[in-house]
């Protein structure tokens, strides 16, 4: 990723996509809709044909609302662009991983349980269709759950940096499980 290239605008973004055996670049991804202080690139996540890559900065739902892509690695070619039902300004749209044909995306400024409690989305990579939006039973404000994300199968492990059980930005994990968007654990 690089968030800050300048081919679509100031700090558009773009993705370098190489081949790891020679060491080869393959393409330079661009948002088709790229604009300035977009920070494509800023976060991408690989699997099989997908590469998902967050666009935090995005405009279209609001001032940094934030969106991603999908890109077939075979082609280069973009499938979808990837933004959610309910947007917000300065979402943080950010924090990606996949597995097989889903995505999660980590929103770590989500307002529905209080200012910063965060959320993450789930999206269907073959249709671009949003699943579900996963926030913890225990949400609260300035708890950026979302910041980061990692996915294994079915399961999504979420963090929250800002979790405050037992103290103050002590920080924990989340563990759902994306079959039924139950959550399954509490790490910390």
């Amino acid at each position: 990723g690089a968030p800050g290239d300048d081919d679509s605008g100031s700090a558009s973004g773009s993705v370098y996509l190489f081949d790891l055996s020679t060491g080869q670049e393959l393409f330079k991804l661009t948002a088709s809709d790229g604009a300035a202080f977009d920070n494509f690139g800023a976060a991408v996540a690989i699997h099989g044909q997908y590469a998902v890559i967050s666009s935090p900065r995005d405009d279209d739902g609001g001032q940094d609302s934030g969106s991603a892509y999908v890109f077939d690695i075979n082609t280069g070619q973009e499938l979808h662009k990837l933004t959610v039902s309910d947007p917000e300004p300065n979402h943080d749209f950010r924090a990606v991983a996949t597995n097989g044909s889903v995505a999660v995306i980590g929103a770590s400024t989500d307002e529905d349980n209080g200012h910063g409690s965060g959320a993450a989305y789930v999206f269907d990579l073959v249709t671009g269709q949003q699943l579900a939006k996963l926030t913890p039973s225990d949400a609260e404000a300035e708890d950026r759950f979302g910041c980061s994300v990692a996915l294994h199968d079915n399961i999504a492990v979420i963090g929250a940096f800002g979790e405050a059980d037992p103290g103050l930005r002590s920080g924990a994990a989340y563990v759902f499980d994306l079959d039924t968007g139950a959550q399954l654990h509490k790490l910390r």
